[in-house]
């Protein structure tokens, strides 16, 4: 799927995305920046893990027993009205075969060079354990950022209060969180150009940077 992606980002004329993704399609938006950094210019990822073994056991335990019989109540529910041509039956099976397989991504999360968000709830189906890592990983919580903040890292970590994995997506304070380290890792005097790509938008600002040189970037999110 991380290749889907950069195929819809090269067919709308982007040539660098803000990508971000949450639950399994985290995982999309981890596989989009390792196959195409060159295409990602900044990641937000919440509630997702980079190792199978992130997951809580409870959950791994419910990936090992998905398939086409666990996909009952989903034809009468309201995802089934927003999206009436899934086989529910055939996409269950196909996350089950996927999450059953074994993956560790942490060699590949050391060398990301693009500024990352991760965003978790508090009461996330992901380990704690295994957040403080992913944050590790990038770099985060290995020294003080200094009185003045001049060490502070281009990774950030985010925990929103009272929240779970299913109902943080909903959660008013999440695009006050985003938006911020979106505009922080734009260039400066970049004009904010934000186009909400659900299912094919996009668009393009040409502006030149603080130093009179030409460039382009684009920003958008699923």
């Amino acid at each position: 799927m991380a290749d889907d992606i950069v195929a819809l980002l090269a067919h709308l004329g982007v040539e660098r995305a803000d990508v971000m993704g949450y639950s399994l399609a985290g995982g999309v938006a981890l596989r989009t920046v390792i196959r195409h950094p060159d295409r990602v210019r900044t990641l937000v990822v919440m509630s997702t893990v980079y190792a199978r073994t992130g997951w809580d056991p409870e959950v791994r335990e419910d990936f090992d027993h998905m398939g086409p019989e666990t996909a009952g109540g989903m034809e009468h529910s309201p995802l089934a009205q927003i999206y009436p041509d899934v086989s529910w039956p055939a996409l269950f099976t196909k996350i089950g075969d996927v999450q059953r397989q074994d993956y560790d991504w942490s060699r590949q999360i050391t060398a990301l060079s693009r500024p990352v968000l991760l965003v978790f709830a508090a009461a996330d189906a992901v380990r704690t354990e295994h957040i403080m890592a992913f944050y590790a990983l990038l770099g985060g919580g290995q020294r003080d950022a200094s009185p003045n903040g001049s060490l502070r890292l281009t990774a950030q970590l985010a925990m929103l209060p009272g929240r779970t994995h299913d109902d943080i997506i909903a959660d008013p304070a999440l695009a006050p969180l985003v938006t911020p380290f979106l505009d922080i890792a734009m260039p400066r005097r970049a004009s904010s150009c934000f186009e909400l790509v659900h299912v094919a938008a996009g668009r393009r600002c040409d502006r030149t940077d603080h130093r009179g040189h030409a460039m382009t970037y684009d920003r958008v999110a699923r």
